[in-house]
């Protein structure tokens, strides 16, 4: 009984700090001078570094090859791309593939990262940046040793703010093949 005490008292101190985060974020964001910064730079940095902390993923990175020029913060957009792989590596199988990509669609640029997750229903797609989203079994958030923290739902939320602070926007949407799913990010 102790135990189950302490682990409800350490999700409450969890959910907390979590949403304390957001809200400090958004603050935050809001105040923020944006300046230029090489979006393709960034990301092909942030994905060598990547394949060092997901190494049962496979990374692969597309049209990073130019400089891609945003007004953003470095610091945030690396925020981002932690949530952002986070999400495709804790929502894909061991051994495939992540793909981060950079397209240019007219005066923006659009930063997707694809993944063979599971497909998403309509209702999920439009509310998967939502604040405490979270489409996680209840069952896999209670497994013993699943060696990850509680899923709170926070971590897209936290992509959309800071796109939102961009200028830009987020949005999910399943690739063509079965089972399998993006999310992007324009700016």
């Amino acid at each position: 009984y102790v135990q189950s005490a302490e682990r409800g008292v350490r999700r409450i101190h969890e959910i907390i700090e979590t949403v304390t985060e957001a809200a400090n974020l958004e603050q935050t964001l809001g105040e923020e001078t944006l300046e230029p910064l090489d979006l393709a730079a960034l990301v092909r940095a942030y994905c060598e570094s990547a394949v060092l902390g997901a190494s049962a993923r496979h990374f692969r990175v597309t049209g990073a090859e130019a400089p891609a020029w945003v007004n953003g913060s470095e610091f945030h957009v690396e925020r981002l791309l932690d949530k952002l792989i986070d999400n495709a590596v804790e929502f894909s199988a061991p051994g495939s593939e992540i793909e981060v990509a950079l397209a240019r669609r007219g005066p923006r640029i659009q930063l997707t990262v694809s993944n063979s997750g599971p497909t998403l229903s309509e209702d999920e797609l439009e509310k998967v940046f939502d604040a405490l989203f979270s489409n996680h079994p209840a069952e896999a958030e209670a497994a013993p040793g699943r060696g990850r923290a509680p899923h709170l739902g926070i971590g897209l939320y936290i992509v959309r703010l800071i796109a939102e602070s961009m200028g830009g926007r987020s949005f999910a949407r399943n690739r063509a093949a079965q089972g399998e799913g993006e999310g992007a990010v324009e700016d």
